[in-house]
C-alpha cells in the first residue's frame, strides 16, 4: 500500500484568517530553517488551514519503517523549532477600526 507521511501545522478556522497571512509573510525564512519547501494552504476552500510537508511511503514495506520514523522525527523537530516561536508571536486579536 503506497500512502503518505506528513508533518504539518494545523490552524483552526477561528484564527486561520489572522494567523496564516502572518506565517506566510515569513515563508522564506521558515522554509530555509526547515530546509524544504512546504505546502501552504493546499486546500484553500477549507476554513481550517494547514502548512504541510509530506512524502510518499510504502507502509507495507516494514523494512523502511525505521527510515520513515526517522524522517518524521526530524521534520517534527524542525517544525517545532521553526513554527513554535512564530506561533507564540502571532497577533490573533482583530482590531476594529475606530469610527470617527
Amino acid at each position: 500500500m503506497v500512502a503518505g507521511l506528513g508533518c504539518g501545522v494545523y490552524i483552526s478556522n477561528k484564527v486561520a484568517n489572522l494567523a496564516l497571512p502572518q506565517l506566510e509573510a515569513r515563508q522564506k525564512e521558515i522554509e530555509a530553517e526547515i530546509g524544504e519547501p512546504l505546502k501552504w494552504n493546499p486546500n484553500p476552500d477549507n476554513q481550517d488551514k494547514i502548512v504541510v510537508l509530506d512524502r510518499a511511503a510504502d507502509l507495507d514495506d516494514r523494512g523502511r519503517w525505521d527510515e520513515y520514523i526517522s524522517w518524521l522525527v526530524a521534520r517534527v523537530d524542525k517544525f517545532k523549532k521553526a513554527f513554535g516561536p512564530r506561533v507564540k508571536d502571532l497577533n490573533l486579536t482583530q482590531h476594529a477600526e475606530l469610527e470617527p
